[in-house]
């Protein structure tokens, strides 16, 4: 066992109790108590758990101890101070020479610090008090008895203004705040007593000032929020002391970790109006950059957490992803340190700049706490600008473990039109995995006129709760006293079917649980909007004769589409590369789009990926080139041109019989997806038949062996345009690498009879990891009809 200095000074003091000397007697003293127990017969179990727990506990309390004396040691100004004793907790300014060290504000706010005091106790109960009632119904009535700020301010460690590439109409800057002081807060859970000490915060705060407004104060409004749940620590005093144990201590901390993250952390956001007349609609709705679809494939080489009884072991795997507030986690695989997951996930990305994934994984045990197993921090903007990631990851902070991940970045496309081949995309895979098609973002701005709870006069405490089908639920803020509240909350939905779908808003009153009124909007209205957009108010059903619900809807449709792309059409300005990093991560500029990797290839941490990719150029249209690797049969035809699809010739200048395809592998329902668009220069194809003739295009998939075909043509044959697409199932992706296509046009000279003129075998190998593959192929003879 470990000897624990003790901090005792009447006996330090004497020259025969050294502190080695303090810890045996300790020792003996528990040795003295274990006998003692024996001696009255008590089993040998109940020592062997009393010790276990005490020595969690201190083990608890010292991590804790070490934590605030880092966080404290930022306090001071010197680096060399600094280095020496916050090791692992340094400010951003000791490391990246971009952060600048705001010491001028730090003085500031240490002298308004007395002064915010009162406004923070009221700020805090308000907020916090009917919060924590709320999750925490078991522990009875909450309340705080006592709240102290302290003498010691927050600081802000390093804090970073970009200059370009960002709007001209706001001013975005990231902060480090860091909390070490003297807070301490007393509170009362039913009877009993419970204490907050030592609290520390440490996070990145990206702080917005929009939009620039050319009068006083010449800021619109600020709008403040964590790009990731920021790091709390405290310590438990009075009852709670004695809970201060692994298990049970980390329900509290998990409550008010989870407070945080509805209030400040993405895509939760507090909003300010600085301007009487600025809209405050156009400063709190702010759209979601957009949907990051993962493929959390599988893992390989995990750490042997169970040991077992041949001393082989095993682990119950599974993996926790977070992206701001939004958790997620992978079903458990039983006993194996291979796993195979296979599992989706869709996560609404707000700020691609800045953002990250954090993936953890750890070993299921029953009845304990789970094992840690390894962790992989990735930063967003990188897969936003490139579309897809499809790679093999090393887990952090552990000694074996890799990791296979597949990002695709989804845009937001208000074209209406594309709403149909999205949902028959998806369609396939309904009934193995839910994937959106669309985004609904909702802002509840108010409701009034709202009836009586009671048939006396009492004003009522009024929530909404926003939901949809696929059990997605919101729920806002309580207004106290008021028929006319004012919520202004904005909320995001994934739909998965905007034709079938239904919006439900309910109001309700807090004291009662009374539903005060309800509306409902099928979703599909939104498609036949101007800009799949509405706004207005709504009137509520089952209740007061003149009450109604204003809110501000929008429907977009998720496309796979790259941020460059994004950008290049809408033609914006392109987002800053080094928004790609907060105030204590690495930036990583852009992300070169690579193959699917094989399980040979050498994994990677987070960091040697950043290394590698860094200073590539992004590619703007994916469209690959030809892979000289691949050595064609004489029968297999290369595509005339590979170039980017606007460089695609014109089919006036294509020499000879031809055909234009594009090529897609859709991840969304595992369908490779064919888009027949033309075929030109038949005509030598067709000599010696007579009169017009219906033609059509016949595709076979090899090995899948799977046939389809397009509507037939009749025409010119030198000039066929079809623009049909065409869906193949893939039941094993690895075998596209040899697999192909079988593409012939074939004519109807007859009722049953039926002759192909042209052929060509296309090769499907290049098609996994991107968006597209647009080019034409030039058709030859078949070698039989």
């Amino acid at each position: 066992m470990e000897n624990i200095p003790l901090n005792l000074p009447f006996l330090s003091s004497l020259p025969f109790f050294s502190s080695s000397t303090v810890a045996f007697a300790c020792q003996v003293v528990l040795m003295v108590l274990a006998w003692f127990v024996g001696r009255i017969h008590w089993s040998l179990w109940w020592i062997v758990l009393g010790s276990v727990m005490w020595w969690l506990a201190i083990r608890s309390k010292q991590k804790a101890t070490a934590t605030t004396a880092a966080y404290k040691a930022l306090q001071v100004n010197d680096q060399k101070f600094v280095r020496e004793v916050a090791g692992d907790y340094l400010p951003t300014w000791v490391y990246f020479p971009d952060q600048e060290r705001a010491e001028w504000f730090n003085r500031m706010l240490m002298q308004m610090w007395p002064f915010m005091n009162k406004y923070l106790q009221d700020l805090i109960v308000s907020i916090m008090e009917p919060a924590v009632n709320s999750a925490l119904p078991a522990l009875m009535k909450f309340r705080f008895d006592r709240i102290t700020m302290g003498d010691e301010a927050p600081r802000v460690g390093g804090i970073k203004v970009y200059k370009e590439h960002i709007a001209r109409g706001e001013i975005v800057l990231d902060a480090e705040v860091l909390y070490a002081g003297d807070c301490e807060v007393k509170a009362r859970v039913g009877p009993g007593r419970i204490g907050f000490k030592e609290i520390t915060l440490h996070g990145t705060m990206r702080i917005v000032f929009k939009p620039l407004v050319p009068q006083m104060p010449f800021i619109g409004g600020i709008t403040a929020f964590f790009l990731s749940t920021p790091a709390i620590d405290f310590n438990l005093t009075d009852l709670a002391d004695v809970m201060d144990i692994p298990g049970l201590s980390e329900l509290m901390r998990k409550v008010v970790q989870d407070q945080v993250n509805y209030f400040l952390v993405l895509p939760n956001k507090i909003s300010i109006p600085l301007v009487e007349d600025i809209s405050r609609y156009d400063l709190k709705f702010i759209p979601p950059d957009g949907v990051l679809r993962i493929f959390v494939a599988e893992a390989a080489d995990l750490r042997r957490a169970d040991v077992g009884i041949l001393g082989k072991g095993k682990s119950d795997p599974y993996c926790i992803l977070r992206v701001g507030a939004q958790i997620f986690q992978t079903q458990v695989i039983k006993e194996n340190i291979n796993p195979n997951w296979s599992e989706y996930f869709e996560m609404v990305v707000d700020q691609a700049s800045g953002q990250s994934i954090d993936l953890e994984v750890f070993d299921k045990d029953q009845g304990n706490d789970d094992d840690f197993l390894g962790r992989l921090s990735i930063d967003i903007y990188p897969i936003a600008k490139e579309g897809t990631i499809d790679k093999w990851f090393r887990l952090d902070d552990c000694d074996t473990g890799n990791i296979r991940l597949r990002f695709y970045w989804m845009g937001l496309s208000a074209e209406s039109s594309n709403i149909n081949a999205v949902i028959r995309e998806t369609a396939m895979l309904s009934d193995r995995v839910n994937l959106a098609t669309c985004l609904l973002m909702v802002f509840i701005d108010s409701a009034k006129s709202l009836p009586n709870v009671k048939k006396i006069a009492a004003e009522p405490f009024p929530y909404c709760i926003a939901t949809t089908g696929k059990n997605q639920a919101y729920r806002t803020v309580t207004v106290k006293k008021t028929y006319d509240p004012v919520w202004e909350s904005q909320h995001s939905f994934l739909i998965y079917d905007p034709k079938e779908e239904i919006i439900n808003f309910s109001i309700f009153d807090e004291k009662t649980t009374k539903r005060l009124g309800w509306a409902e909007i099928p979703i599909r209205k939104l498609l036949e909007q101007n800009n799949m957009e509405m706004s207005g108010m709504f009137r509520l059903q089952n209740s007061g004769t003149a009450s109604e619900l204003r809110l501000n809807l929008r429907l977009r449709i998720l496309r796979p589409i790259s941020l460059a792309e994004a950008v290049s059409s809408a033609g914006k300005v392109e987002v800053n590369p080094d928004l790609t990093t907060s105030v204590a991560t690495n930036a990583v500029d852009t992300v070169t789009k690579t193959a699917l990797p094989s399980t040979g290839n050498e994994p990677v941490t987070a960091k040697e990926f950043a290394e590698q990719v860094k200073g590539s150029t992004p590619i703007a249209v994916a469209l690959p080139p030809v892979d000289q690797r691949f050595t064609p049969k004489s029968d297999i035809s290369f595509p005339v041109d590979l170039r980017a699809e606007s460089q695609i010739p014109p089919p006036e200048s294509v020499q000879g019989a031809a055909i234009k395809l594009t090529l897609r592998f859709g991840e969304a329902n595992r369908n490779l997806i064919v888009v027949v668009s033309e075929v030109v220069n038949l005509t030598k194809m067709t000599a010696g038949q007579n009169g017009n003739h219906n033609y059509y295009v016949s595709i076979t998939s090899f090995p899948f062996k799977t046939k389809r075909r397009t509507r037939e043509f009749v025409g010119d044959p030198d000039k066929q345009s079809y623009e049909e697409t065409l869906e193949f199932p893939v039941d094993n992706e690895i075998l596209l690498k040899t697999a192909y296509l079988e593409v012939k046009i074939k004519t109807k000279t007859g009722a049953f009879s039926k002759d192909a003129l042209a052929q060509v075998l296309v090769p499907l190998e290049n098609v996994i990891g991107i968006s597209s593959h647009t080019a034409w192929y030039n058709l030859e003879e078949p070698d039989h009809k």
